[in-house]
């Protein structure tokens, strides 16, 4: 299991990596990556450090990335991005 530690240094190679995907990869597979990616950092952490996994990656910010995605892709969920 991961700690603080070791999402911090993922995360930072997430982010060296982040650049050159996005020139070297289509779009969709890019996404799928970054996400794959996420999935594995933040089921491998521990209890402790779940949260932590999830608020480093932005997913537990309140809207976090609904107006980029709405303003690209429209919102036509019906939902508030609060």
């Amino acid at each position: 299991m991961y700690d603080r530690v070791d999402i911090d240094h993922m995360l930072e190679e997430l982010e060296v990596l982040l650049p050159v995907w996005s020139t070297r990869y289509p779009e969709a597979q890019f996404v799928a990556m970054l996400a794959t990616a996420s999935d594995y950092i933040c089921r491998g952490a521990d209890a402790e450090a779940r949260t932590y996994a999830l608020q480093r990656l932005g997913v537990l910010v309140p809207g976090s990335g609904f107006d980029a995605w709405a303003s690209r892709y429209g919102n036509d969920t019906g939902r508030s991005p609060t």
